[in-house]
């Protein structure tokens, strides 16, 4: 039925892969967030850690990336496809570790801004994501055995 458990595998693959938000750091206090739209017009939500709650809004048409940590966390924001190379606004708080690469490391709300992407521009750039991937099983292994 629909209430089994797993019926929960796309809750596990939207926090994963579309909010991008890993632990990187037993107890959860360092983060991974690395939100990616996976050609959808955005992506936005939120996810419990050990330490509370983490809210990713991406939104490529708007040029907005916002993120919000719980307090006792760090995180490591990688900037998502679209926005790689391009410059943007960071907000206070935001320091800058590299190549679209950002630590977050204090309780709060961080709102990137950054050049308005198409919907075309996003679909081209999607990530694939191989057969077998962590996330959805594939098609393959959806099909009834013999077919």
């Amino acid at each position: 039925t629909g209430s089994h458990g797993w019926g929960s595998a796309p809750l596990l693959w939207l926090h994963d892969s579309l909010l991008g938000v890993r632990i990187a750091e037993a107890g959860g206090g360092r983060l991974r967030i690395a939100p990616e739209t996976g050609g959808l017009p955005f992506a936005a939500g939120s996810t419990g850690t050990p330490k509370g709650t983490v809210r990713v809004d991406w939104r490529p048409a708007q040029g907005r990336l916002m993120v919000v940590i719980p307090s006792a966390v760090t995180a490591e924001l990688v900037i998502p496809t679209p926005w790689q190379g391009m410059k943007l606004k960071a907000p206070p708080g935001a320091s800058k570790t590299g190549a679209g690469r950002y630590t977050l490391s204090s309780a709060g709300s961080y709102t990137f801004l950054g050049p308005r992407v198409s919907q075309l521009r996003i679909n081209r750039m999607a990530p694939e994501r191989p057969s077998g991937s962590r996330g959805l099983p594939s098609v393959s292994r959806l099909s009834p055995a013999g077919s």
